[in-house]
């Protein structure tokens, strides 16, 4: 987060979601200490719904938490958003890019976010998908979804520039 709010236009804005409590203060300071006042961190599980749930959180490693893999370590409850919900409440604006790495819930957030992702100020995303996660929680052909739902919200260009990285944009 702090390296894409160097990498903004002056006027650019970069809005990070992390919805694990004491992660989501880490990330909030490491952008104080790097200066970022264009960045703004919010405590927000993106979702194809409004709510709450339990994400998993890796004791060893907090930064790799899931909503969908339920590994037996601590559990938190966190708040779940719709990406077009956030948007149309003014929580954050449409995004020009979109980068998703949420550990097996990028489908339920790219769900989530229809209105955002047809927004034609909306033109890149980059979406990890954990296939294996996606598996086990009955979301089979995962990136093949993925590639849909871009593609029918006018993702006219996609692409894997990885084995589990989907690059998406707009002409």
């Amino acid at each position: 987060s702090a390296v894409l709010s160097q990498l903004v236009t002056p006027s650019g804005h970069v809005f990070a979601f992390e919805p694990v409590p004491s992660t989501h203060a880490v990330l909030v300071e490491n952008l104080k200490t790097a200066g970022c006042s264009n960045a703004t961190a919010l405590c927000i599980a993106l979702s194809d719904h409004d709510g709450t749930s339990t994400i998993s959180v890796n004791a060893a490693d907090s930064t790799t938490s899931s909503l969908e893999a339920c590994t037996g370590a601590m559990n938190v409850e966190v708040r779940l958003a719709a990406g077009d919900t956030l948007v149309n409440a003014h929580e954050c604006p449409v995004p020009v890019l979109i980068k998703l790495d949420i550990e097996g819930h990028e489908l339920k957030a790219l769900r989530g976010m229809t209105q955002v992702l047809a927004h034609p100020e909306c033109r890149a995303v980059l979406c990890e998908v954990h296939f294996s996660i996606l598996a086990a929680s009955g979301e089979n052909n995962a990136g093949k979804k993925a590639a849909t739902a871009l593609r029918e919200a006018g993702f006219n260009n996609t692409r894997w520039i990885s084995r589990s990285h989907l690059l998406a944009t707009k002409d």
